[in-house]
C-alpha cells in the first residue's frame, strides 16, 4: 500500500507539465513511468504468492435496497436499508428495526443512506446517519444522531440540515466520514438539474461539507468569514455526486469518489477551499 501511494505521487509528479516543451516532457515521462512499471512488475513476479486459501460467506440475507454498513467493536454489524431499516447482524441473527426518521423522503435515490460510527462510541454508543428528509417539491440531505443500545436506537436527532432544497430525488451524495481531529466530513450532491449550483459557493448542493458533532462550524473550515452564513460549511466544492470517502493515514490525505457522467468517474484528493471542476470541467459524457 505504501508503494503504491509512494507510485501514485510519483506519477502526479511526472505528469505536471507546463505548457512549454509539453510533447518533450511527455515523452521523459512515460519513459521513466515505464520504467518504474517495469521494476515494481518483476518485484512483483519475483514475490511468493501468499498460500493462505480464503473463503466467502453470506452476513446478511433479503436486504430492501441496502446502502452503508458499518462493524462494530463487539463484530455485530449495522445495515442501512434506503426505507428507514436497520439490519443489526448479530452472533450470525439478524433482526430489522425501523429508526423512525423526521420526514424521510424515500424516492429515486433518496432515503436513509449512510451510517458511521461517533469517534466516542465506545462510551456514547452514538452513531451518524445522513438520509435524505423533505418532499418531493422541496428535499435536502440532513445529518442525524442516535444511541445504539445493542438491540435498537433512540429516536434520531438533527444535527445538521444542508441549506439548500431541491426538487428532483436525484444526486444526494450522503457519504460521511470522521476525521481524525474528529470533524465530520460529509458529501451532497448536485441534484441532477441543478448542477451549476455546484459552482456557487453560497449553495450547499455540489459541496463537501464539514461540520463538528454537535452540528455547529467548525473555526477553521475555509470559507469561515463569508458573508453568507450558507458558505460556513463548505470545505470544497465542484462536485457532482461523490460517494466514497476514505481517509489515508499512511499519507494524512481525504480521498474521494465521485460519480460522474459516463466515462467521468474521479478520484480526488480533498484539500480545502478546492474547486473540482463540475460541471465546467469533466472528462465524461453529460
Amino acid at each position: 500500500m505504501l508503494k503504491m501511494t509512494w507510485l501514485s505521487q510519483l506519477k502526479i509528479k511526472l505528469f505536471s507539465y507546463s505548457s512549454k516543451g509539453l510533447q518533450c516532457k511527455q515523452r521523459l515521462s512515460q519513459l521513466a513511468l515505464w520504467l518504474f512499471v517495469g521494476l515494481f512488475a518483476s518485484a512483483a513476479s519475483a514475490a511468493e504468492l501468499p498460500k493462505e486459501q480464503y473463503s466467502t460467506h453470506t452476513l446478511a440475507a433479503q436486504l430492501n435496497s441496502p446502502w452503508s454498513m458499518v462493524k462494530l467493536p463487539n463484530d455485530t454489524w449495522l445495515i442501512t436499508e434506503r426505507d428507514g431499516h436497520v439490519i443489526i447482524v448479530k452472533n450470525n441473527q439478524q433482526t430489522r428495526v425501523n429508526l423512525n426518521l423526521e420526514d424521510l423522503y424515500v424516492a429515486g435515490q433518496g432515503g436513509l443512506l449512510d451510517i458511521v460510527l461517533s469517534p466516542n462510541f465506545n462510551t456514547s454508543k452514538e452513531v451518524i446517519f445522513t438520509y435524505a428528509q423533505g418532499t418531493a417539491e422541496a428535499n435536502r440531505l440532513v445529518i442525524a444522531k442516535a444511541t445504539f443500545n445493542g438491540t435498537g436506537f433512540s429516536t434520531p436527532v438533527i444535527i445538521y440540515t444542508v441549506a439548500t432544497d431541491k426538487n428532483t430525488p436525484q444526486h444526494y451524495a450522503g457519504r460521511a466520514l470522521f476525521l481524525p481531529d474528529n470533524t465530520l466530513l460529509f458529501s451532497t450532491g448536485d441534484g441532477f438539474d441543478f448542477r451549476e449550483q455546484a459552482q456557487v459557493v453560497t449553495s450547499q448542493l455540489g459541496k463537501l461539507l464539514r461540520i463538528n458533532l454537535d452540528g455547529t462550524i467548525p473555526k477553521d473550515n475555509p470559507f469561515i468569514n463569508h458573508k453568507n452564513p450558507n458558505a460556513h460549511a463548505v470545505y470544497s466544492l465542484g462536485h457532482r455526486n461523490p460517494q466514497g470517502l476514505v481517509y489515508d493515514y499512511d499519507t494524512e490525505q481525504i480521498i474521494s469518489h465521485e460519480h460522474g457522467p459516463a466515462g467521468g468517474d474521479e478520484l480526488n484528493y480533498l484539500t480545502p477551499a478546492t474547486n473540482y471542476g463540475w460541471p465546467v470541467i469533466t472528462y465524461g459524457d453529460d
